[in-house]
């Protein structure tokens, strides 16, 4: 099972040297600067876990959560293309994290190795980035669809299907990924910006990703192995700590790991799922499917 220093870890290492290495290597840190690569990051994945549609002001407040001193105005002047790149960086070192979970407790799922669900989503982006990420040209207006980043998302709930009754429910499971796109734009509100800066746009997207596979860390060291958890309740209780772990971020791995327990404890306390009798849950009707059931 997933531990708070395994995850404490994997925070301080993205957010920290990889988001550092990565500002070095996209020019977007020439010079010293009290926003370095690191804390322009922190600064908006900490800021959009807090608020997706945070203000300029409401990320410079982030900002001096985490120790840096900027102006609203001098934090937008670091929107460039090279922070986008730093950004996009950082996301692409934050998806082959592994954060071990223990098994759901669902007897029929435990029958299995591993169970994948697939699926794919669209953020629209402002046309004039439609050379970096091309959309699919399908919206009602030309323009609609000039420009848009295409997710594919895999999560992995240990589940399978086979014939008989068995597939008939975990055929259901299906719905639950797209359930996870469906949280990840209205909660995490990928699309949304304030801005119509394009290069803000693309770094607040990056970091609102970023933020959404942070979620799932902190979720498997408190609710995965309970099979009523509610990610949208977990997302919302995760929102109201955002800047409290922020705070805690610059205290150092041992500050973190503890601000972690609280999340940890408050997590586990709540954010399960109502029983439904007229139309069952998908974790009722799993946990329905047991050995006994079947034979």
């Amino acid at each position: 099972m997933a531990s708070i220093p395994q995850v404490a870890k994997a925070l301080r290492t993205v957010l920290t040297r990889v988001a550092n290495r990565a500002a070095r290597t996209t020019r977007f840190v020439q010079r010293r600067s009290k926003l370095r690569g690191a804390k322009f990051v922190q600064t908006l994945v900490f800021g959009g876990l807090a608020n997706p549609a945070a203000t300029s002001e409401e990320l410079a407040q982030t900002a001096a959560t985490l120790g840096v001193r900027i102006s609203p105005q001098g934090l937008e002047q670091r929107f460039t293309e090279a922070a986008a790149r730093c950004v996009e960086r950082v996301l692409q070192a934050a998806v082959p994290q592994v954060i071990p979970a223990a098994p759901v407790a669902i007897p029929l799922l435990q029958r299995f190795t591993a169970v994948y669900v697939d699926d794919s989503t669209q953020v629209q982006l402002p046309a004039v980035l439609a050379d970096l990420w091309a959309g699919s040209g399908g919206g009602a207006r030309a323009e609609d669809q000039t420009a848009a980043l295409k997710l594919q998302v895999r999560l992995d709930l240990k589940r399978g299907g086979s014939a008989g009754p068995e597939g008939l429910v975990v055929a259901r499971v299906r719905w639950q990924i797209e359930l996870v796109c469906k949280l990840w734009k209205s909660s995490g509100h990928l699309a949304p910006s304030r801005s119509e800066q394009p290069w803000r746009v693309l770094c607040e997207v990056y970091a609102k990703l970023v933020g959404l596979l942070i979620q799932p860390w902190v979720m498997v060291s408190s609710l995965w192995r309970y099979p009523d958890r509610s990610a949208w309740k977990a997302a919302q209780t995760l929102r109201k700590h955002a800047l409290h772990l922020a705070s805690a971020f610059v205290q150092g791995v041992h500050a973190l790991g503890e601000a972690l327990q609280v999340v940890q404890r408050t997590l586990a306390a709540g954010c399960r799922l109502n029983k439904r009798k007229k139309v069952p849950c998908t974790f009722q009707l799993l946990l329905a499917l047991t050995e006994e059931n079947l034979a």
